[in-house]
């Protein structure tokens, strides 16, 4: 499995986004965006509603980059357009980054390493999708906006229906295994996507 999960990993998210290579349902936003691919989240106790179903909720500190960028417009919790709210608001989207602020290093841009957790339902379950969710950027650390997003602990589980076998790929940790047990945000729902 994991032979087959990282180079589809790196063959779907390249760092330039062309329109004509941009899947069926997903949309190529424009500016500012979070990038969440390699950060951990902390439950907050509370629950979030994502399309009329209720998730616990995971605060995720995030950087923001700008650029080009894949979004889920009618996903998450966006309605139906790229368009910020307001200058503090930004939308969590994806593009491949091989090197990006990283909190576990104060903030300042290393390389990531793709690891793929284990088959284990109940690290499945921990992780998280920021997939299209807004953010508001509360701090700048080390030259780079940082947003705090509010994002649905194990909705890639129940959107993707994964089973206990079914491992799943995390940016954050540099490789430390204890880091799939740490809320990190995971990138099934893109591969979700693709597979339509």
């Amino acid at each position: 499995m994991k032979n087959f999960l990282i180079p589809l990993f790196f063959i779907l998210f390249m760092p330039t986004l062309q329109a004509q290579t941009i899947p069926e349902g997903l949309q190529q936003c424009n500016g500012a965006y979070a990038l969440c691919a390699a950060s951990t989240c902390t439950p907050t106790g509370n629950l979030i509603t994502i399309e009329g179903k209720n998730y616990e909720e995971a605060v995720c500190s995030c950087p923001v980059l700008t650029g080009a960028a894949l979004a889920d417009v009618d996903g998450g919790n966006m309605q139906g357009s790229c368009d910020r709210i307001d200058k503090r608001q930004v939308w969590s989207l994806f593009s491949y980054k091989r090197q990006l602020p990283q909190e576990m290093f104060d903030w300042s841009s290393k390389r990531t390493k793709v690891q793929e957790c284990p088959s284990d339902l109940k690290l499945a379950n921990q992780s998280v999708n920021c997939f299209s969710m807004s953010c508001e950027i509360t701090a700048y650390e080390e030259g780079t906006a940082i947003a705090s997003c509010a994002c649905p602990i194990g909705q890639s589980v129940a959107n993707t229906k994964l089973k206990p076998a079914t491992a799943f790929l995390i940016q954050s940790g540099q490789g430390d295994s204890s880091y799939c047990g740490k809320h990190p945000v995971a990138v099934t729902p893109f591969m979700q996507k693709l597979k339509k």
